[in-house]
């Protein structure tokens, strides 16, 4: 989450572009009240409803209500901390980091995207830093690309450690 209040916008954005240029009506709208940070569980899960489907993983609407049950729960207790960490930029906030940092990053993930992950960690200045790149995945690499994930850890982290 390096500007991940600059990632959701770019997110939206991106899925209102697409929506306009598929005509669909719904979709646009949905996205349309969709504000950054987000003020309510509906404007989150319209946000992650459309990303997931461009993802090609769409809510089944079989789904549907134990998901909006979900988000609304989630949001009664954790919107307020979401969105304090949301407001984070790691660009103002962090730009020195005085320790080796990993930072590993889906070329598909656009839940904190990954050209904001590559520009924080070209300007960022630290002893020893490290971006590994995950081609084949978006922001869950854990259980896209776990082999690699480990090799990563295990043969290029962990020697660094010792």
């Amino acid at each position: 989450m390096v500007d991940q209040s600059a990632s959701e916008q770019m997110t939206i954005d991106m899925l209102k572009k697409k929506a306009a240029q598929d005509h669909n009506q719904k979709e646009l709208d949905e996205l349309n009240a969709v504000r950054i940070p987000f003020g309510n569980w509906k404007q989150l899960y319209f946000a992650r409803k459309w990303l997931f489907a461009y993802n090609g993983q769409p809510v089944a609407d079989a789904d549907t209500t134990a998901v909006q049950k979900y988000l609304s729960s989630w949001c009664n207790t954790w919107l307020p901390d979401w969105n304090e960490a949301v407001g984070q930029n790691y660009f103002k906030d962090m730009p020195v980091i005085k320790c080796p940092i990993y930072l590993c990053a889906g070329r598909q993930d656009h839940q904190t995207n990954f050209s904001i992950t590559e520009a924080y960690h070209q300007q960022l200045k630290a002893p020893k830093k490290q971006l590994s790149w995950f081609e084949h995945s978006g922001h869950l690499i854990p259980n896209t690309e776990p082999n690699l994930l480990q090799d990563i850890i295990i043969s290029k982290i962990l020697p660094d450690t010792f």
